[in-house]
């Protein structure tokens, strides 16, 4: 993907208001998410997501078992984290599904990543009031475009547990690897609810061996 930015838009015309306050009278130029200078990120760059291994349940543990596994297109370091943070809370019983995940959606998301907007700013703002306004902006066009790659995840998703906290259960990570990730615990849940899966029965995450390739 080709990077550019263009001469500056004014941010009073593009900016959440937080970032308009900061940006008020400064030299830093500002793209919006989504202006053709910052191209929204493209999700469907990988396939053959779906895991082989099927939903079982366990009569004697009463827990129903999902599996990941990594595909060749993820972060290894996000996949791993996130990984080994949902199979650790299946062992301790603290996975459940959540057939309805609507009520728990308050926002913290978009919150999150606005707020990582502005901490980038907040940095670039330091180093312009040191006289370094070039290396301001640099920076600046940097972090948005790495930003721009990442999504706020929930390290416990929300469809089997997981709670919409802006500081207990969202951090940044590549945006590939948690929709990929997504997409996988998704499908085995719908085959999981037809083999008579109900909501908040118990879940346990097993992670399958190897990598699985685009075809």
């Amino acid at each position: 993907m080709a990077w550019k930015r263009a001469p500056g838009t004014p941010a009073s015309k593009i900016a959440t208001p937080a970032i308009r306050k900061l940006l008020l009278g400064r030299k830093l130029q500002y793209k919006a998410r989504g202006h053709a200078d910052r191209p929204i990120f493209n999700k469907g760059s990988n396939n053959n997501l779906a895991v082989p291994n099927k939903p079982t349940y366990n009569p004697v543990t009463k827990k129903w078992t999902l599996h990941v596994q990594r595909h060749e297109g993820w972060n290894a370091k996000d996949y791993r984290k996130k990984t080994d943070a949902m199979i650790k809370a299946g062992r301790d019983g603290k996975l459940r599904y959540v057939d309805d995940t609507k009520p728990e959606r308050k926002g913290a998301q978009a919150k999150k990543r606005d707020l990582q907007e502005e901490k980038a700013i907040r940095r670039a703002i330091k180093m312009e009031d040191r006289g370094n306004v070039e290396g301001a902006q640099k920076y600046l066009d940097k972090r948005l475009r790495v930003l721009d790659t990442q999504e706020a995840d929930h390290i416990r998703e929300l469809q089997i547990g997981g709670k919409d906290q802006l500081h207990n259960n969202l951090r940044m990570i590549d945006a590939e690897t948690n929709n990929g990730m997504g997409t996988q615990l998704r499908s085995q849940i719908v085959q999981a609810t037809g083999m008579g899966m109900k909501d908040g029965d118990l879940i346990e995450i097993v992670e399958l061996p190897g990598i699985r390739r685009n075809i």
